[in-house]
């Protein structure tokens, strides 16, 4: 992932090369943890919350889910980011 739109180098064997539109994102994160103790209530907590926020509440109103362009992403790192998951939105 990242790499520049004129990209010619090798392409690893069941990899491949997609373009993705730009998006702003809401993140639902917890901050670092003991994955061996924690793991499966931190990620429940955030999934929950992530899957079920109203984006209505967001700004007013302002903003929609952009999730029939661009895809959703979850970060998985407990010693040094914690966990995210991330959902674009776009501006009404």
């Amino acid at each position: 992932m990242g790499v520049p739109l004129d990209y010619s180098g090798i392409i690893p064997e069941g990899w491949e090369i997609r373009e993705f539109p730009a998006s702003y994102y809401l993140v639902f994160f917890h901050p670092t943890f003991d994955y061996l103790k924690d793991n499966g209530d931190v990620m429940g907590r955030v999934e929950n919350l992530a899957w079920n926020y109203d984006i209505k509440e967001f700004n007013s109103g302002k903003f929609a889910w952009n999730e029939e362009v661009c895809q959703c992403y979850q970060r998985h790192y407990p010693e040094v980011l914690g966990y995210q998951v991330l959902r674009p939105i776009i501006l009404k």
